[in-house]
Order: structure tokens, then sequence, then C-alpha cells
């Protein structure tokens, strides 16, 4: 059982830092021009449409995954056996992340699009965000109510 949460805690790291490596690497390529930087820089409806659908997005997949994963946690996952738990609470954990990757990779491109700091707000906003998604096994316990003489 041990062997199985340092897994799940190691899986779980690995996707958070992925996520991250991920973001970083879109702002190297933004900073280095491989992105069309400010195409739609003079368009002003455009840039409004970007700006907007970035915040909707940003106001939407940030406070619906972390409040979701708690429902889910509750209602679902506290009634599965360990086994079933740990892979449902490693697929919604990843689930979570993706959703909340989606303004932070949607504020980037925004950002490096319009030149204008909506979208690198509203990215990092997001990256704070996943951070209220940092694994550890501490944190897995404490989720999934294990106690250490149940190992």
């Amino acid at each position: 059982m041990k062997n199985k949460i340092k897994n799940t805690v190691l899986l779980l790291g690995v996707s958070f830092v992925f996520f991250w490596a991920v973001a970083v690497v879109l702002v190297i390529l933004g900073e280095t021009d491989v992105f069309a930087t400010g195409l739609y820089a003079t368009d002003e409806r455009m840039a409004y449409m970007l700006n907007s659908v970035c915040i909707i997005l940003t106001a939407v997949c940030i406070p619906i995954p972390l409040k979701l994963f708690q429902v889910i946690l509750k209602r679902f996952i506290d009634k599965l056996s360990f086994p079933a738990a740990l892979r449902n609470y490693v697929i919604f954990n990843i689930l979570r992340l993706v959703i909340i990757f989606i303004p932070v990779y949607f504020g980037f491109i925004v950002y490096y699009l319009v030149l204008e700091k909506t979208g690198y707000f509203c990215a990092i906003i997001g990256l704070i965000a996943s951070l209220f998604c940092a694994p550890g096994k501490e944190r897995l316990r404490r989720e999934l109510y294990l106690t250490e003489h149940e190992e």
C-alpha cells in the first residue's frame, strides 16, 4: 500500500511539473517570436473579443474544477475501495489540472496575439490556482482519509 501511494504521488508530481513546464515553454515560444506576436494588436474588435473570451474562460475554468473535485471526492471517491479510489483520485486530479490549464494556455496565446496584459493576468491566475492542486503524500492521505497504521 505504501508503494501504491508513493507511485501515485510521483505520478501526480510529474503531471504537476509537466503543467508548469508547458506553461514555461509557451512563454519561451512567445518571447522568441515563434507565435505570431502582435497579430491582432491593431484590430480593436478582435482584441476585445479575445480578451473577453479569456476572462470568461478564467472565470469558469478556475473555480469549477477546484470546487467540483471536492464534491467528487466526498460523493464518489470516498465510497470506493482503496485501489479504485486511488486510481480515480489520480484521474480527477489530472483532469482538474487540464481544465485549469485551458485559461493558462489561452491567456498566454491571447497575450502574445493582442499584446495586452489581460491574457497575461488570466494566465497568471490559472498558474496560481494550480498551486491549490499541488500533490503531496500528506495531502493524499488527508483527502482519502488514510492514516499511517492503515498502510
